[in-house]
């Protein structure tokens, strides 16, 4: 038998939903902003309201709960990033024949990103429309939506953490990879574009990593983006004395291998992470993999032993005369086929007697699916599938019951730590980069939220 059993996967499939449930339960309202001081208590419940609107209705706060608590439960780590997605804008449009009036219009008008006015004298001179004498014509972008906070899952093979990390916040480097192509890093940076056309990618690639093959066994390699070369840029968040007055800063690098693409100092990185199983002074705890995958190895050598013992009770082996017996026939399992033989069959033909041994390792099964159980605190009572359960005593099951809660409880608490890092450096992100009021629509009302007067320490709480 080839068959293997899957116990890693159905443990972490019924622990995944209970996650989703508590963490994305009404897809509204995850995290609690508490005020820090005084002066906060008028702007926490705004702050907490779109706080959640921006997880769960301009991000997918269910979909990229999902992929963290997955990524977690079966690689040891769950990794999100909070970014900026600034302002998009129109094509250039060129203004012609504007007065001074006009274009200070137009340099108040927040939708639009404007060049430098250029002034020309007029033909005709000074007048009631052009006070100045002069004609001025701009170059102007119209907006095309404002800039927004996005959340990010980050597969755990794109991400870079400095050895000896304990704790992602205090550690002094980090990063991700972030496949993309040639021609969208020419237009996010265009004054390295010669630069970014010579470059040649080598052998750097993600192709090699056993997890991404296991991601996509069942997809054919196929070229995404032909005529464009695709390349992998690294995001690079380091502590490092960049100004030179002897104290490190975090400085965000964008690099192409050893090609520079931007260097700026920034105030912290974006990565929060979670780990289901904590292991004290490890960044990386233990995955359910980790503590159940001996469990299934066990398990499926068990199970292929009872199938194989199966096998041997239905269809036994045979000893056989082979001067009278004809071994096509014999070796030609079919029901009700023929099998010649010269003289009696039971004298040239005996069925090899071979112990049934499938009850023993069915048995052994069963201890092995307790052990498992009291590891990942996933029991079939607990799952109320067992019709057996209705058997056992009612203060037996309850105390079983609470058991497995406690260890899930426990996984839960792990993960609600790391969404409460990702909410409070999303509240940070949104109180120190968006410049203007907006109207959002929750529970049937219309609220009007301004971040620019926010504490973007308030405290930020995701309870499990």
């Amino acid at each position: 038998s080839q068959v293997v059993t899957r116990e890693v996967f159905e443990t972490i499939e019924w622990i995944r939903p209970d996650l989703l449930r508590i963490f994305a339960g009404n897809g509204e309202t995850m995290a609690t902003v508490e005020p820090s001081g005084p002066a906060d208590f008028k702007f926490a419940q705004a702050a907490e309201r779109y706080l959640n609107y921006v997880f769960f209705e301009d991000n997918d706060g269910y979909k990229f709960i999902d992929a963290f608590a997955f990524d977690g439960l079966a690689q040891k780590l769950g990794v999100g990033a909070v970014y900026w997605e600034p302002n998009e804008y129109h094509g250039p449009e060129t203004l012609t024949g504007l007065n001074a009036v006009q274009v200070q219009q137009l340099q108040g008008d927040q939708s639009l990103q404007m060049e430098e006015p250029q002034a020309t004298p007029r033909p005709e001179g000074q007048s009631e429309a052009y006070p100045d004498g002069m004609e001025y014509e701009v170059e102007v972008r119209r907006l095309s939506s404002y800039g927004c906070a996005k959340v990010i899952n980050v597969p755990p093979e794109y991400f870079r953490v400095g050895t000896g990390v304990t704790d992602l916040d205090d550690c002094r480097y980090c990063a991700r990879i972030v496949p993309t192509t040639k021609s969208e890093l020419k237009k996010a940076f265009p004054e390295h574009a010669d630069d970014i056309d010579d470059w040649s990618a080598g052998d750097m690639t993600l192709m090699d990593d056993e997890r991404r093959h296991a991601r996509f066994d069942d997809q054919e390699d196929f070229d995404e983006h032909p005529g464009d070369e695709d390349i992998l840029l690294t995001e690079e968040y380091i502590r490092y004395d960049l100004n030179g007055d002897g104290l490190s800063e975090m400085v965000a690098v964008k690099r192409l291998g050893d090609l520079l693409l931007e260097v700026e100092e920034v105030d912290d990185h974006p990565f929060f992470d979670w780990t289901p199983i904590r292991v004290p002074h490890r960044l990386h705890g233990l995955s359910i993999y980790d503590i159940m995958k001996d469990v299934q190895r066990t398990k499926t050598v068990l199970m292929r032993a009872a199938l194989d013992a199966t096998y041997q009770a239905v269809a036994p082996r045979v000893a056989a005369n082979v001067q009278n017996v004809n071994m096509s026939d014999l070796l030609s399992v079919k029901a009700g086929g023929v099998i010649r033989v010269r003289g009696e069959p039971r004298a040239n033909m005996q069925p090899m007697a071979v112990p049934d041994l499938a009850p023993s390792a069915l048995r052994m099964m069963e201890f092995v699916d307790q052990v498992g159980e009291a590891r990942s605190g996933v029991t079939r009572n607990a799952q109320g599938l067992d019709p057996d359960s209705l058997n056992k005593t009612a203060t037996g099951i309850k105390l079983m019951q609470n058991a497995a809660s406690a260890r899930k409880e426990m996984i839960a608490r792990n993960m609600a730590a790391g969404l409460k890092k990702g909410m409070r450096k999303l509240l940070r992100l949104i109180a120190g980069n968006q410049d203007f009021q907006r109207q959002i629509a929750v529970a049937g009302e219309i609220f009007t939220v301004d971040p620019r007067s926010w504490n973007a320490d308030m405290r930020v709480v995701v309870h499990p």
